[in-house]
């Protein structure tokens, strides 16, 4: 072989080889790993939605478990290795977590203290139904994000989405 052919088969071979190609198991991979994350999100939060007691504690004691899971996805997500193509998707999905974290720490615990008593103003209703109306429209929005960042990663890697 001829020494410059040499080097540039050499520096090809270095070249692609050192580039990380993503295959479609990788990606669906990748993707798996954050619906975990979500749906980890998801059973938390429809734990708090759907505890009819109106017990202070047990609400207050939903809020924090809703803080700490989304402290945990936050972190697993972030030792994720991101993957070509897959940056929207991780950063929609974290935009969800850190919104519910906030949720956690501030309207749900509004929220419960309105209406975890016996007795409660139509004022404190009124409120209420603001926090639920602003938490339903906010977290749809970041759903139709994540759902978006998520088909175009699908797309990408073409692997079909259940």
């Amino acid at each position: 072989m001829k020494p410059k052919f040499t080097f540039l088969f050499l520096l090809t071979a270095v070249i692609v080889g050192g580039c990380n190609i993503t295959s479609q198991d990788d990606a669906i991979a990748f993707n798996d790993k954050i619906i975990d994350e979500q749906e980890k999100v998801i059973d938390v939060v429809s734990a708090y939605n759907e505890e009819e007691s109106f017990d202070l504690d047990l609400s207050l004691e939903l809020c924090e478990a809703i803080v700490n899971q989304c402290d945990q996805s936050i972190q697993a997500i972030n030792e994720l290795k991101t993957i070509e193509g897959g940056e929207a998707f991780k950063s929609s999905v974290l935009a969800y977590f850190s919104f519910f974290k906030h949720v956690g720490k501030e309207e749900y615990v509004e929220f419960s203290h309105l209406i975890c008593k016996e007795d409660y103003s139509d004022e404190e209703y009124e409120k209420a139904l603001e926090i639920e109306e602003y938490i339903n429209s906010k977290s749809a929005q970041l759903e139709d994000q994540i759902t978006k960042d998520q088909y175009t990663l699908a797309k990408k890697y073409n692997f079909n989405l259940q």
